[in-house]
């Protein structure tokens, strides 16, 4: 075999393997963007975020964002993604094994429709997975948001105190409300008649 008959195999083959990966690869993405509007909304473009900004250069903040509690639980969705897609590609090809090595030496029409129904298969079970792990992600992305617009007993007790009105204020309320209720109690006499 030539140097240029290898490299044309090799293309070939190549083009055969990107027509394989194909269908898996859009309905992941169709299934990654589709779970994105569905958390977010319709799609909102900003350039805010390139805007540089200094105080994101500070290294203490950068430190804990690299290695804090939330980029330890962002490295753990995305080691479990992987771990899921595959185990799914996993579960999908092994049985098939025996089966996709019987396939060397058929027609091309034949094997084609062999490996499209195992991809197709094989895209099913991934669109599902990341549809469910896009639930569970809003679910837990949504939980980590409510429980930060919540205060802690600190910020508690600080509104409770900006709240509270000085001594003054509250005497002067107090007063006055005496004595409307002073002028209530005695609207509320009837004149003194005269017989």
């Amino acid at each position: 075999m030539s140097v240029g008959g290898i490299g044309e195999v090799l293309a070939g083959t190549g083009k055969q393997m990107l027509l394989a990966c194909a269908p898996v690869a859009v309905a992941c993405t169709v299934a990654g963007i589709l779970v994105n509007i569905a958390q977010v909304g319709r799609p909102r473009l900003s350039f805010e975020g390139i805007k540089p900004q200094p105080k994101k250069i500070n290294p203490v903040s950068g430190f804990k964002n690299i290695y804090g509690p939330n980029a330890l639980v962002e490295g753990a969705k995305s080691i479990l993604k992987v771990g899921v897609v595959a185990v799914i590609v996993a579960m999908t090809l092994l049985p098939q094994l025996g089966t996709l090595g019987s396939l060397v030496g058929i027609e091309p029409i034949v094997l084609t429709g062999k490996l499209v129904d195992t991809i197709a298969g094989l895209a099913k079970r991934a669109v599902i997975a990341y549809l469910l792990i896009g639930l569970a992600d809003f679910a837990w992305q949504k939980h980590r948001h409510v429980k930060s617009l919540k205060m802690d007993k600190q910020e508690v007790k600080d509104e409770a105190k900006q709240q509270e009105l000085p001594a003054e204020v509250k005497g002067a309320i107090r007063r006055r409300q005496l004595s409307a209720a002073r002028a209530r109690m005695m609207a509320a006499v009837p004149p003194p008649t005269s017989s």
